[in-house]
């Protein structure tokens, strides 16, 4: 809530795209619940799915069903027979499996031969590059051929060596016609595989017979109640429905990225600030030439040493001032740059200063490292933030409580002084509180 409330004092967000926001976020984490509900209930239908296939594969073993028969077409026969107990009819093939785990055996051992014929073939690919390094003087040659001294056979000695470099560079070559052969083969094979894995896992293990009609009725009871319940598990609740809703809406949400402008308003502050450290001057003693780092995240102001490229730990509580100074300031500029409806052009400071009783006419001179120096160009500051406001057509009010001597402000165009308290003059003068009752 503090950050929100942050970025929208600073103008960089908008109640509008907070509200949209959270809203999507709401959405979102709805449609993740919901998605992980379905994907435990597909699952479980996997897994029943499974479950339902054994059921299938033990009615075949007793040739019930035909064996070639998918899961589908199966649990509507055994529905059939189901409501027709007194069928006798068998359906036996014995062979079916052995052959398909036959054919099964022969299609991964062509796999393993192509398999073990590509590794040969690279390893054969291999040895011709080297040959190929070999004659790569030819190619020299071949492109000098005008500042040669050619002798009777030296074209027939080159035209061995060119016929040679161009089948090493056609055998090498990834894309050759028999790399591109073995990849078709190979794709045929494993896709004849895996519908041979398919068929054999819609057939029995082995073959069955019921001992008597009695095991055979029992039997049936089983599996009419394990397709019931089949029935029941596929009537579950989906949330597909319920989730393609929701992400319609979430598609209408309108969100605005503010991360380009976070990155502009911290820059902005940083310019500002640095601005404002030239107007202190020497009252930052050492960080003086430090350079500003407006931490919108951390809502703070940091300083980075230029020489290290380190953010510095600043100390004395006269630089703490600043610090509170200069942040307030630029957090203040940002806002009135980005036109912000929720942070007021208004300040009010209590006692920037430590408490200072001097004299009313104390008089001395002050050097630069002073604290009394120091209050001044803090002073400075805050009217010159001010004048700058005006001058971009905008307002601002500071009401500032100090300790300090009037003199040492009377200079400064934008302070004015609204009352002193000495000698019994305060906010509740003591004259009012001393009279007798």
């Amino acid at each position: 809530a503090l950050e929100r409330i942050f970025y929208l004092s600073l103008g960089i967000e908008t109640i509008e795209n907070i509200t949209a926001r959270e809203k999507y976020n709401s959405l979102s984490d709805e449609i993740k619940k919901l998605e992980k509900k379905q994907q435990h209930i597909n699952n479980q239908k996997d897994l029943f799915h499974d479950e339902l296939q054994d059921i299938v594969n033990k009615v075949k073993s007793y040739g019930l069903i035909q064996n070639e028969l998918e899961l589908d077409d199966a649990i509507k026969q055994i529905e059939n027979l189901l409501e027709n107990l007194n069928s006798n009819k068998i359906y036996t093939e014995e062979s079916e499996r052995n052959k398909l785990e036959s054919q099964l055996t022969l299609m991964q051992y062509k796999l393993r031969n192509l398999t073990s014929f590509q590794e040969e073939y690279q390893k054969y690919q291999n040895t011709q590059k080297k040959n190929l390094e070999s004659l790569l003087p030819i190619d020299y040659l071949l492109e000098k051929d005008n500042e040669l001294v050619k002798t009777s056979i030296y074209e027939d000695i080159l035209k061995g060596y060119k016929e040679q470099l161009f089948e090493i560079k056609k055998i090498i070559s990834n894309k050759s016609p028999i790399t591109n052969q073995i990849r078709s083969v190979q794709i045929d094979l494993e896709q004849k595989l895996k519908k041979i894995q398919n068929s054999i896992s819609n057939l029995p293990d082995e073959n069955k017979a019921f001992s008597s009609a009695k095991e055979k009725i029992y039997f049936l009871g089983q599996i009419k109640s394990k397709l019931e319940l089949y029935k029941t598990s596929e009537d579950k609740e989906n949330y597909s429905l319920q989730i393609k809703n929701l992400q319609e809406k979430l598609a209408k949400i309108s969100i605005v990225d503010t991360s380009t402008k976070c990155d502009n308003s911290k820059t902005i502050a940083e310019n500002y600030i640095k601005s404002y450290m030239n107007i202190i001057g020497n009252s930052l003693e050492n960080y003086k030439n430090y350079i500003p780092s407006f931490d919108i995240k951390g809502k703070s102001l940091r300083l980075i040493n230029p020489t290290k490229n380190v953010i510095e730990t600043i100390g004395s509580s006269s630089n703490h001032m600043f610090m509170q100074l200069l942040f307030s300031l630029g957090t203040h500029e940002v806002a009135f740059v980005n036109k912000s409806k929720f942070l007021a052009p208004f300040l009010i400071i209590d006692q920037l200063s430590r408490p200072y009783y001097g004299k009313n006419n104390e008089k001395k001179n002050i050097d630069s490292s002073d604290d009394e120096a120091k209050i001044k160009n803090a002073f400075k500051l805050l009217d010159t933030f001010v004048m700058q406001r005006h001058s971009e057509n905008g307002n601002f009010q500071m009401i500032i409580l100090e300790h300090i001597p009037v003199e040492y402000i009377k200079n400064l165009e934008n302070v004015h002084v609204v009352e002193e308290f000495f000698n019994g003059n305060a906010l509740i003068p003591h004259s009012e509180y001393e009279k007798s009752i």
